[in-house]
C-alpha cells in the first residue's frame, strides 16, 4: 500500500474531479447531510427518545449532569432498579471529556447534539483514514458517508456511549498508524485519540478497534517498514499510555466485573444474526417485521434494527479482495467474513466451537456485535476499489469495470433470489408489496450508481 509514503505526502491526486473533495469540503457536506437527516434535533425541537435512548441512556445522562452541578463523582446511582454502581459500569461515560456537551448546554436538547456530533465525527475519521490510505479523496468521501449512515450507526444514536465509541473507531487505526510510521508528536496524538474512545465505554467496540488495529501492526512488522524495532517500541508506548491514563475508568470496571456474577463459563448468546441475516445487506427488511414506530426488526435479534450499508459500498467491498493486491485488504477482508459468521452465534457452529476453546469469547454479550467490524471494514475495503479505479491506467480500470460488472451480476440476482422466497415462502409478520418495492429501489440505484461511476470514469480518461 505504501501507507508509509501517503502518510507523510498527504493526498496527491490522480485526477482534478475526484480529488475535489477536500477535507473541508467533506466536512461541510457531511454536516449538511446529517442537517438534513435530523432538522428537528439540530434546531431543537426534538430529541431522541426511541429504546434504549429513552429508557437507559437519558436517565444516566440526566442523573451524571445532576451530580455534575453538585460537584460530585457519581460512584453509585440510587435512582435506577433500586441502585446500581455508576462510574463502574463504564457506559456512563463519567470521565470522558466530550460529555461536557450535555453536561453544561441546555438539557436535553444537547444529548441530541452529542450523539449528532459524533456522527458527524465517525463521518470525518472514515474519511480521513481511507483517503490517506488510498492516496484518492472522492474514496475517502464514500467510505466516510457510509460509515456515517450505516444502519449500525444510526441504530447507535439511540444508545450515545456506542455512536461515542463508534465515531472514535477510525481515528484510533488512524492515528496509532501515524505513531508507529512516524513516532514523535504522533505517539502522542495516537495516546489522546485512543485513551478518548477507552473513556467512552463501549467494550466491545472498544475490543474491536483494538483487534483491527492489532491486525494491520502486525501486517506492517512483517513487512518491516519501518524497522521492526521501531515498531515495536513506538506501538508498545501507545498501548502502555492508553491503558495507564484509562486507569481512571478501567479499574472500577473491572473490579465490578470481578465481584459480579458474570463469568467466562457461561455466555449470552441470544441476539444473534438469523442465518439469512446476510440477505438483509441486500434487502434490508427481508424476515422483519415492523414495530409501531414503523422501524424494521429481526425476530430475536433486538441488539440493533439495522446494520445495512449502501448496497453500492458492499459490491465496492467485494470487489476490493481480488482488486487490490494488498495483504492489509485480505486481513480486513478476511476478518469482515470471520465476523459474518461469528455473528450468527451458535447456529453457525463456528462460534460455540470458539466459545468452548476460549472461554474468555462468552463475556461478549450478543453474537450480533460482530456486525461492529463488518460496518467498520466494508466501507474501507470499498475504497481500496474506488482508489484502485480512479488511480490505475485503461488496462487496470477495463479489470475493475470486469470485477464490478460481476459483482453487480451476482448482488442482483441475489436480490431476485430473495424477493422471489419472499414471495413463494412467506412469513406472517413480512408485508411482501414493502419487501419487493424495497428490493427493487436498492438494485436500481446500485445499478446507476455503479453505471454513474463508470461514465465519469470514462469521462476523465478521455480528457486526460
Amino acid at each position: 500500500m505504501n501507507a508509509d509514503a501517503r502518510m507523510k505526502a498527504g493526498l496527491p491526486g490522480a485526477n482534478h474531479l475526484f480529488q475535489w473533495f477536500t477535507t473541508g469540503r467533506f466536512a461541510a457536506i457531511l454536516g449538511v447531510l446529517i442537517i438534513v437527516a435530523f432538522p428537528e434535533v439540530v434546531t431543537g425541537r426534538r430529541t431522541f427518545v426511541f429504546g434504549d435512548y429513552g429508557l437507559f441512556d437519558y436517565p444516566l445522562a440526566y442523573y451524571r449532569r445532576q451530580s455534575f452541578w453538585r460537584g460530585e463523582i457519581p460512584l453509585w446511582n440510587p435512582l435506577s432498579e433500586c441502585g446500581l454502581p455508576f462510574v463502574a459500569q463504564w457506559n456512563p461515560s463519567t470521565f470522558y471529556p466530550l460529555s461536557l456537551i450535555y453536561l453544561v448546554f441546555p438539557f436535553p436538547v444537547s444529548l441530541g447534539y452529542y450523539s449528532l456530533a459524533h456522527l458527524y465525527l465517525a463521518g470525518l475519521g472514515m474519511y480521513i483514514l481511507a483517503s490517506t490510505v488510498t492516496s484518492n479523496r472522492f474514496a475517502g468521501s464514500v467510505a466516510g458517508v457510509a460509515f456515517a449512515f450505516s444502519g449500525l450507526g444510526l441504530n447507535c444514536l439511540m444508545r450515545p456511549h456506542d455512536v461515542a465509541s463508534l465515531a472514535w473507531m477510525p481515528w484510533v487505526l488512524y492515528f496509532v498508524m501515524r505513531a508507529w510510521r512516524l513516532g514523535g508528536r504522533a505517539v502522542a496524538q495516537a495516546v489522546v485519540v485512543g485513551t478518548m474512545q477507552m473513556l467512552v465505554g463501549m467494550p466491545e467496540i472498544i475490543l474491536f478497534t483494538w483487534i483491527i488495529v492489532a491486525l494491520i501492526w502486525a501486517e506492517s512488522l512483517i513487512a518491516g517498514s519501518p524497522a521492526r524495532t521501531l515498531i515495536l517500541r513506538r506501538f508498545a508506548v501507545v498501548v502502555a499510555a492508553v491503558s495507564g491514563l484509562a486507569a481512571l475508568q478501567l479499574l472500577p470496571f473491572l473490579d465490578l466485573l470481578a465481584h459480579s456474577h458474570r463469568g467466562s463459563g457461561q455466555a449470552n448468546a441470544e441476539c444473534a444474526m438469523p442465518i439469512t441475516g446476510w440477505a438483509n445487506f441486500l434487502v434490508p427488511p427481508f424476515r422483519c417485521t415492523s414495530s409501531p414506530p414503523g422501524l424494521f426488526f429481526q425476530l430475536g435479534q433486538f441488539w440493533t434494527y439495522s446494520y445495512y450499508l449502501s448496497l453500492v459500498v458492499v459490491v465496492g467491498g467485494v470487489c476490493s479482495v481480488w482488486l487490490a493486491r494488498n495483504r492489509q485488504v485480505w486481513l480486513l477482508a478476511a476478518l469482515t467474513g470471520l465476523c459474518l459468521l461469528l455473528a450468527m452465534g451458535d447456529q453457525a457452529y463456528l462460534y460455540a466451537w470458539l466459545r468452548r476453546a476460549f472461554p474468555l469469547l462468552n463475556f461478549v454479550n450478543f453474537p450480533v456485535k460482530f456486525v461492529i467490524p463488518v460496518t467498520f471494514c466494508i466501507p474501507l475495503l470499498a475504497a481500496f476499489t474506488i482508489g484502485e479505479w480512479q488511480n490505475g491506467g485503461a488496462e487496470n480500470n477495463s479489470r475493475v469495470a470486469r470485477a464490478a460488472i460481476l459483482t453487480w451480476v451476482f448482488a442482483f440476482g441475489a436480490i431476485l433470489a430473495i424477493v422471489g422466497f419472499a414471495h413463494q415462502f412467506p412469513k406472517v409478520y413480512e408485508h411482501w408489496p414493502n419487501i419487493w418495492k424495497n428490493g427493487v429501489a436498492r438494485a436500481l440505484f446500485m445499478t446507476l450508481a455503479l453505471a454513474a461511476f463508470y461514465g465519469v470514469t470514462k469521462s476523465v480518461a478521455r480528457k486526460q
